[in-house]
């Protein structure tokens, strides 16, 4: 009986061990599970903000999914970008999240995910979704937000 888990730990040691990786496994497996995201706050209340948000959304041509002002978040897509062949379509999805600030405002969470479709599985409609995070979509989503909180209430 004792021989079973330690053929599973040999066989997990040799898998582990030849992993071209190395030492950025642990967190580049933390980044899929839990993936960080960028900050930025805002010195508006959280409705205005939501709004902003969704002026940006517009500006920057991705496509409202699901959130709300009250649930503090909202999802987004952007357009389908054809790839060179079959199986290199990609696109790009945003997660926000919206919260008090401690000194006051609200504090904006995003995350930009790139999805790319998948030739390898060979299931239909399936992509693999990588956190974006050397991508200026940040600091230009972040910029729309501050200037539409900025104009004067129409």
């Amino acid at each position: 009986m004792k021989i079973i888990p330690v053929l599973l730990l040999s066989a997990a040691a040799i898998a582990l061990g030849g992993c071209e990786s190395g030492p950025r496994f642990p967190s580049a497996v933390r980044e899929r599970i839990s993936p960080t995201y960028r900050t930025h706050v805002a010195t508006a209340e959280q409705k205005p903000v939501y709004e902003a948000a969704r002026a940006a959304l517009r500006k920057m041509n991705f496509t409202f999914t699901s959130g709300g002002p009250a649930q503090g978040k909202i999802e987004a897509l952007g357009a389908l970008q054809a790839g060179d062949g079959a199986g290199s379509a990609r696109q790009i999805s945003l997660s926000v999240k919206l919260a008090p600030a401690i000194p006051g405002g609200t504090e904006i969470s995003a995350l930009f995910s790139e999805i790319r479709e998948d030739a390898f599985s060979k299931r239909e409609g399936m992509g693999t979704s990588t956190a974006m995070h050397d991508t200026p979509l940040y600091e230009v989503f972040f910029r729309h937000i501050d200037e539409a909180l900025a104009q004067p209430a129409e």
